[in-house]
């Protein structure tokens, strides 16, 4: 709540991100069974779609957190000098702050892909299916980031 500017630029992220990983992935867990298990090609690509994704959308979501917390740091550092002179805390101890200090929306951003994507990729799409996505990518995030 202390910066809007930066929560709406998250949002805003998380849309832009949400809808180009949308449009390279759409429906990519329809697959024709019956061709799949007959021709090798096209096995290979549902494997390589799948696999592409399960790197990308882990990448993006976790990357993305960190990097918040990463260019803020050159703005801080007048600050967290003259705090660590001041032996105040150490430097793991700031850094842990700061990256938990950005927890919402570390838990914000894979919420808004996650929505976005989910029902257009073509996978099963029932609730407990949403659920552990979530759950995973919001755990993947925060265990990446701190």
């Amino acid at each position: 709540m202390r910066n809007p500017r930066a929560q709406k630029a998250m949002v805003g992220q998380g849309i832009f991100m949400g809808l180009l990983i949308l449009s390279l992935f759409y429906e990519v867990g329809k697959v024709d069974k019956k061709k799949l298990t007959t021709d090798p090609a096209s096995r290979g690509q549902f494997v390589a779609n799948l696999l592409g994704l399960s790197f990308m959308l882990p990448v993006n979501i976790s990357m993305s957190s960190a990097q918040n917390v990463l260019l803020q740091l050159p703005m801080q550092a007048p600050v967290f000098r003259r705090e660590k002179a001041n032996r105040m805390y150490t430097t793991p101890a700031y850094f842990m702050g700061r990256l938990l200090s950005q927890i919402l929306m570390q838990i914000w951003y894979p919420l808004i892909i996650i929505g976005i994507l989910f029902y257009f990729l073509g996978i099963n799409t029932e609730f407990s299916n949403l659920m552990l996505l979530l759950a995973y990518a919001v755990l993947l995030n925060v265990a990446m980031v701190c």
